[in-house]
């Protein structure tokens, strides 16, 4: 825990920054602030520390959501839109931070193995605005939907060992999320009044190649369709937490005014196994 107290905080304060800078707002009207964490915690905590830091408001509304795993950004997102809802002047920065790598295990076996190829470090920082701060271009949420696969609880497992944090990662995840990913989507889009037809774009958490080939054989999707997911598993490899949302940011770079009103599906996975997913409606003001 050391090596993350001593690190995550640099790691959050450049990610809000360039979220800040790149839509120069005032960091003086922040007035929630959701930090998302598996890989570490301490108190008092980093939510503390980035205030301070930052010199925000020492009455910023602060709340932590630690130890869900790589869907953990959909809570935060959950819970900065119940704020935004409850309180339409509200300005939430919603920051997840992720040291998997200080949690790297060397006893030799298979999940091990796959854990540490694919895991890595890094933050990603995101705006939360309530009706009546609307910016010019922004990604208007619509709903959230979670579930959970059935008899799949075993197959991921995070828990905390005298050597770390540890992953139980089975190879039968691929498998259980193909399973369960078409009915869960289903699920979203009839909620949200929508066809898959009505999907422009897809930002699902680039657990591993092999979860995106899942993906894409139970959706009847191409690999074209999964293009951002690949991207950030390319560049930046599975940051749990923050990981889709950089995926939202590769969609986000690459937007223009016609691409107004068009539909975002995004969806990760987590122990549970649990499926967690969003509709976001790309809106230009």
């Amino acid at each position: 825990m050391n090596l993350y107290k001593d690190n995550a905080l640099n790691l959050a304060i450049i990610s809000i920054e360039n979220c800040l800078n790149s839509i120069e707002f005032d960091r003086k009207k922040i007035t929630h602030l959701i930090t998302v964490s598996c890989t570490g915690m301490y108190a008092p905590g980093i939510d503390i520390e980035i205030v301070q830091k930052l010199n925000l408001s020492s009455s910023v509304k602060r709340t932590a959501i630690n130890f869900m795993g790589c869907y953990g950004a959909f809570n935060g997102l959950k819970v900065a839109d119940a704020f935004c809802q409850a309180e339409p002047n509200s300005n939430v920065l919603l920051v997840c931070v992720e040291l998997c790598t200080i949690h790297f295990q060397d006893t030799f076996n298979i999940e091990n193995i796959i854990s540490n190829a694919i895991f890595a470090d890094g933050a990603a920082a995101a705006l939360v605005q309530g009706q009546t701060n609307l910016p010019k271009k922004c990604f208007n949420i619509e709903s959230f939907y979670c579930d959970l696969v059935p008899q799949t609880s075993q197959e991921m497992a995070w828990t905390i060992t005298d050597y770390g944090f540890d992953i139980i990662l089975s190879s039968y995840v691929p498998e259980a999320i193909e399973s369960g990913i078409l009915m869960f989507t289903e699920k979203l889009l009839k909620q949200s009044n929508y066809s898959f037809n009505d999907i422009d774009f897809y930002a699902i958490h680039p657990g591993g190649i092999r979860i995106l080939q899942a993906c894409e054989k139970a959706l009847k999707i191409t690999a074209q369709d999964n293009q951002h997911s690949y991207s950030v598993l390319k560049e930046y490899g599975n940051m749990s937490s923050a990981t889709v949302l950089f995926v939202l940011k590769n969609i986000w770079d690459k937007l223009n005014n016609q691409d107004n009103a068009k539909h975002i599906f995004s969806c990760a996975f987590g122990p549970g196994l649990t499926l967690e997913s969003i509709m976001l409606k790309i809106e230009y003001n």
